[in-house]
């Protein structure tokens, strides 16, 4: 059972991460359009093919590791998307 301290402490860091991160306003057009989210999301499923591969498949069809190795390149390249401008979102100047 949790302690009043316990509660207190939670309380207090629950409103430090409200004060901190907060959703933008326009978060559903962000989801949608930025090339960052997309990347992300690939690398997100390239990475789940190469599980499924490993878990279900002794002799994948595919060499181990490519599915790694292009997951880690669509990660970078989701980092370098959050530099640049996209002009759908309005960032363009």
């Amino acid at each position: 059972m949790a302690s009043s301290s316990d509660v207190g402490a939670f309380a207090r860091l629950r409103a430090t991460l409200a004060a901190r991160f907060r959703l933008y306003a326009d978060w559903r057009r962000i989801l949608r359009h930025s090339w960052s989210i997309r990347f992300a999301l690939l690398a997100a499923l390239l990475s789940g093919f190469e599980v499924v591969l490993a878990v279900f498949t002794n002799d994948p069809p595919i060499e181990r590791g490519t599915f790694a190795a292009l997951s880690g390149l669509v990660t970078v390249l989701a980092a370098v998307a959050r530099l640049f401008a996209q002009t759908k979102l309005g960032d363009a100047e």
